[in-house]
């Protein structure tokens, strides 16, 4: 694929049609919503099923993590955390912060109040029974972060809703 260089006319007119393109996308009367859910995840290459997503990295991955992305309708877009400081709220987890771990799937709630997501972890901070999958759910505008499932030595990878 040929490049134009920066700062030619074949390249101002490529920016002005994919300024074009984007508003023609956001003229969809279905684009209204303001924000998009997205998982934040880290490059992990040894293995594409999900039951494996993340086994064998070692160390922390304070990066994997469920956000919301505002302002994408402004060309303004801001990541914003919605699992910062949260802590799990009961159960044998209960006050376990879920930074550290690796996110998995989420499903958002038909109401688009609530993300149920998949969890891991890191089972050598803790004990060995955190590097399974659990699943979990929260408000996107706060509140508890509640341990849907939680069985021994079994891994919950998918949740919906």
């Amino acid at each position: 694929m040929l490049e134009a260089p920066v700062k030619t006319p074949r390249y101002a007119q490529y920016l002005s049609l994919c300024r074009l393109q984007r508003r023609i996308a956001l003229a969809n009367p279905l684009l209204d919503f303001n924000d998009i859910l997205c998982a934040r995840r880290v490059t992990f290459h040894a293995h594409h099923a999900a039951y494996h997503y993340g086994k064998g990295v070692a160390g922390e991955h304070p990066d994997s993590t469920i956000g919301r992305v505002t302002g994408w309708r402004q060309d303004e877009p801001k990541f914003v955390d919605v699992l910062a400081g949260r802590t799990i709220s009961a159960g044998r987890f209960q006050g376990l912060p879920v930074s550290g771990g690796q996110v998995g799937f989420a499903s958002l709630s038909w109401d688009a109040k609530t993300v149920y997501f998949s969890w891991m972890g890191n089972g050598r901070k803790v004990n060995e029974s955190v590097a399974a999958w659990k699943m979990l759910s929260c408000d996107l505008d706060g509140g508890p972060l509640r341990m849907l499932v939680d069985e021994s030595g079994i891994n919950s990878c998918a949740p919906c809703e």
